[in-house]
């Protein structure tokens, strides 16, 4: 297929630029220094089907990026004859390694003057990196070596993009292009990824499009794609943050594609609270927010005319922030406020970070990301205890969550009195239990009574902490159930040799790395500890906890961490046994932001992933997040 001519044909040039080389051509026209910056010359591809060279070179804009700040740190216009150079017009000293794009570009017809206002653009680019003295870019083997920018360049500078290299990455790709061949070797690309986005780029120019607008990254299918005659590629926010944690009155940069240019009615924020300023680079790739004083953890959105887009949770230190449900007891799959989880009871995290939450009075149990993206795994939301996959297993007023080393996941199956187990594929299956009541033996025949909380160790046992029984389970890798401490059917509060301890109403139950077993011993307002053996009982906190514990968790430091769902606060147990208020003011209620300030509404089971700590808050549907 011929090439189209830049007016009426497609941007057919390979711009080739000498650094810093001192050409005798006429420069452009902007001179505002005696010694170029870049210069070099506009040539056509091929005078056989592409437009003459004065068609095509004249009137190009040829600039100069900083793809870190978005600057333009230098532009000019070519000349008739195709020459330009560029002189930088402010004070600039290129930074060692980082990334610049020199980029042509020039406006096409479109069925009109490809120099009147708002008319499309096409673009071609390079990168380039300073070192030493010289410039290097991806058709540079050496420094100061001929620069050339054209197809293979433009293809290598879209994948960079929308892939979001680090700068590191994008220097293995200096000196990588040679005509239109790509040696991958050293780089993260993949030369296959190459050819695809290649034919893209080279598709685009001989539609009159231009690439760097219609190829975009499909996160649905987590490749890279066009959108041809159809405008820009859609607007994409990444589950990226930079840094991981926020801090108020502090910075944080989103990656994405096609991210919003400022508008006056484009608005964005984290959480409830709007941020105090925000900047886009010249890529459109990154979102680089400015929090304000009283900035709290929360989901981004970004809202410009009638359209609205959200991005991940971005945790600030030292506050709570919602990060799914909006506080109607409806399911709902989707991001944030968007999405709707009904009576959020257990909650755990599989290897990879992921959450699951129990909904006790929905029957289900819920999938969510720790960017906000939740979505549906096991449960129809009949009140049942059938076993089989995802779509036709019943769970009933699921409690307590964990996750063994293989990822599977133990379900309280509360109303039943049933443990079920559930593989990372969503087949459900009974691992204990038949019948209300008290008995040992093998998982065929064993009874339990309100199972609440799990735990799982390395070696695949399962401990359950049994409100209805006032005691702890043990289940065996072999399916044998048996009475790991307490006595059954009997309550209390004594420490002591496991088979004599008791408890009243055991609530939840969490492992250190150790072995050692920590209880939430609702009714006797205590936490309890099992001794790694299995023969001890003891009482960890010293001072009283501010209200009846519920579910806990541990920290990498033993610090235990309970949810006093009666009077809605988060508390914090050191290993000594020192009692403290982590979050929560104590009065209910859905406000979120500083740790001392916020409100929970009945807080039930909470799990660490990272730095944050996730809670359950049942009554206003919500799942909560603390960053300490």
């Amino acid at each position: 297929m011929p090439m189209r001519r830049f007016s009426r044909y497609a941007l057919a040039a390979l711009v080739a630029l000498v650094v810093p080389a001192c050409q005798q051509e006429p420069p452009g026209v902007q001179q505002q220094a005696s010694v170029p910056l870049l210069t070099g010359r506009i040539l056509p591809e091929d005078r056989a089907v592409a437009a003459a060279l004065a068609d095509i070179a004249n009137g190009a804009t040829v600039a100069l990026i900083d793809a870190v700040t978005g600057q333009t740190v230098a532009t000019t216009v070519s000349s008739p004859s195709g020459a330009f150079s560029l002189y930088t017009t402010v004070a600039f000293n290129p930074v060692e390694g980082r990334p610049y794009y020199v980029e042509a570009s020039k406006g096409l017809a479109m069925g009109g003057d490809p120099n009147r206002a708002g008319a499309s653009v096409a673009r071609m680019r390079t990168l380039l990196f300073y070192q030493g003295g010289n410039w290097l870019s991806l058709a540079s083997p050496v420094p100061g070596a001929s620069i050339t920018i054209g197809w293979a360049t433009t293809t290598l500078s879209v994948i960079s993009s929308l892939r979001n290299l680090s700068p590191a990455a994008q220097l293995a790709l200096a000196g990588r292009i040679a005509g239109s061949n790509f040696n991958a070797t050293g780089t993260v690309i993949d030369p296959v990824e190459f050819q695809k986005v290649y034919a893209l780029v080279d598709a685009a120019l001989r539609a009159d499009q231009d690439p760097l607008e219609v190829i975009f990254y499909d996160p649905t299918a987590a490749t890279l794609a066009a959108r041809y005659g159809q405008g820009a590629g859609p607007l994409v926010i990444h589950d990226t943050l930079s840094p991981q944690t926020a801090t108020r009155g502090g910075t944080v940069t989103v990656t994405g594609q096609n991210l919003p240019a400022p508008r006056p009615d484009t608005r964005v924020w984290v959480g409830d609270m709007p941020v105090a300023g925000w900047s886009v680079n010249a890529n459109r790739s990154e979102l680089r927010l400015t929090l304000g004083s009283s900035a709290y953890g929360g989901i981004l959105k970004i809202t410009q005319g009638s359209s609205t887009w959200y991005g991940p949770y971005v945790p600030v230190k030292g506050t709570v922030g919602t990060l799914a449900g909006n506080g109607n007891a409806v399911y709902l799959d989707g991001r944030g406020t968007l999405a709707g989880i009904p009576d959020p009871i257990g909650l755990a995290a599989d290897s990879f970070g992921t959450l699951y939450v129990a909904s006790g009075q929905g029957y289900r149990i819920r999938k969510l990301t720790t960017s906000g993206l939740m979505t549906s795994f096991v449960g129809t939301g009949g009140a049942g205890t059938t076993d089989g996959p995802a779509g036709v297993a019943t769970v009933n007023a699921p409690h307590g969550l964990a996750f063994d080393a293989a990822n599977n996941l133990y379900v309280c199956d509360y109303a039943k009195d049933l443990m079920r187990r559930v593989t990372p594929s969503g087949m459900t299956s009974t691992i204990a239990g038949t019948t209300s009541g008290y008995a040992n033996g093998p998982a065929a025949t064993s009874q339990l009574f309100r199972p609440t909380g799990v735990a799982a160790d390395a070696s695949g046992n399962v401990y359950v902490a049994e409100q209805g029984n006032h005691v702890i389970r043990k289940i065996t890798p072999n399916g044998q159930v048996l009475t790991y401490a307490g006595v059954g059917l009997t309550f209390g509060s004594a420490d002591g040799p496991v088979a004599s301890a008791t408890f009243n109403n055991p609530a939840s139950v969490a492992l250190d790395t150790a072995g050692n077993l920590y209880v939430a011993d609702e009714g006797n307002n205590r936490i309890r500890k099992i001794d790694a053996l299995g023969s001890t009982v003891t009482t960890l906190n010293a001072t009283p906890l501010a209200g009846t514990p519920f579910g806990l968790t541990l920290d990498s430091a033993g610090n235990v961490y309970v949810a006093c769902r009666d009077v809605n606060v988060i508390q914090k147990v050191t290993p000594g046994g020192t009692v403290s208020t982590l979050a929560g003011s104590g009065v209910p209620g859905t406000q979120d932001g500083a740790l001392s300030t916020a409100q929970f509404s009945w807080p039930h089971f909470l799990v660490f992933v990272g730095d944050n700590l996730y809670v359950t808050d049942r009554r206003t549907h919500r799942i909560r997040v603390i960053t300490p």
